[in-house]
C-alpha cells in the first residue's frame, strides 16, 4: 500500500493547530507566558506538518470554520485540564471527560450504529484501551508542566500514525513526508530541552532570591 498524502483530509491539517490555539489561550486563561523561542520551535514543527498533510486549499469554507472549531475547543480544554492542577487527580479528571465522552457518544450511535463484526471488536477494545492511556498521560503531563511545553509533543503523534503505517500496513512515504516528520521531530526536541533548561535556570534564580 503506498502512502498518498492527497488522500488526507485539510481538515485534519487543521486541528494540528490545537496546540497553537491551546499555547495562545494560556497566555490570557492561565498567565502562562510563552517565550518567542518557544513560538519559533511551534513554528518548526508545524511547518513539518503542513510538509506531511499538504494542505489543500480547496476545502469548503463550512470544513475550515468547522475544523478551526475543532482546534479551538481543544485547547480550550487543555487549559481547562492544566486549571485543574492541584484541585483534581488526573484519573478524576479522565474520569469526567469520559462520561461526557460516553453519553454524546450513546447519543449518536441512534444515527449512526453500525454493528461490529469478527476483528472488530478487537479492534475497537485496542482503540478504547490505547485512548484510554494516551488520555490518562496527556492530564498527568498537563498538570504537572507548563502548557506550552506539552501541547506541541502532540504534533509526534502524526509521526507515530506514519512510522505505525509502514511498519503495520507497508505504506511508504515520499521524500517530502520524510522531511516533515524531520521538522515535527527536530521542533518537539528543541522544544522539549529548551524547556528543560528554562526549569533549571527558573529553579536557580528562585532558589537565589
Amino acid at each position: 500500500m503506498s502512502h498518498c498524502s492527497k488522500c488526507r483530509s485539510p481538515r485534519q491539517t487543521i486541528q494540528y493547530l490545537s496546540p497553537i490555539f491551546t499555547a495562545t489561550i494560556a497566555i490570557f486563561v492561565l498567565k502562562e507566558s510563552v517565550r518567542p523561542t518557544q513560538w519559533f520551535f511551534y513554528a518548526i514543527a508545524f511547518s513539518g506538518v503542513l510538509l506531511i498533510e499538504q494542505f489543500d486549499s480547496r476545502i469548503e469554507l463550512k470544513y475550515l470554520i468547522f475544523g478551526i472549531i475543532s482546534a479551538f475547543c481543544s485547547g480550550v480544554a487543555y487549559n481547562l485540564v492544566r486549571s485543574l492542577r492541584g484541585k483534581e487527580h488526573p484519573l478524576t479528571v479522565v474520569l469526567h471527560f469520559q462520561l461526557i465522552g460516553a453519553i454524546v457518544g450513546a447519543i449518536s450511535l441512534f444515527f449512526v450504529w453500525e454493528m461490529p463484526t469478527g476483528w472488530d471488536w478487537l479492534f475497537l477494545f485496542l482503540i478504547g484501551v490505547f485512548s484510554q492511556l494516551g488520555q490518562v498521560f496527556l492530564t498527568d503531563a498537563l498538570q504537572r508542566e507548563r502548557i506550552a511545553g506539552v501541547a506541541i509533543v502532540n504534533y509526534t503523534g502524526l509521526v507515530y500514525a506514519l512510522a505505525i503505517g509502514w511498519i503495520v500496513f507497508g505504506e511508504t512515504h515520499g521524500l517530502m513526508v520524510l522531511a516533515g516528520m524531520v521538522l515535527v521531530v527536530f521542533g518537539v526536541l528543541l522544544s522539549v530541552v529548551y524547556g528543560r533548561r528554562q526549569s533549571r535556570l527558573d529553579e536557580i534564580e528562585a532558589t537565589a532570591g
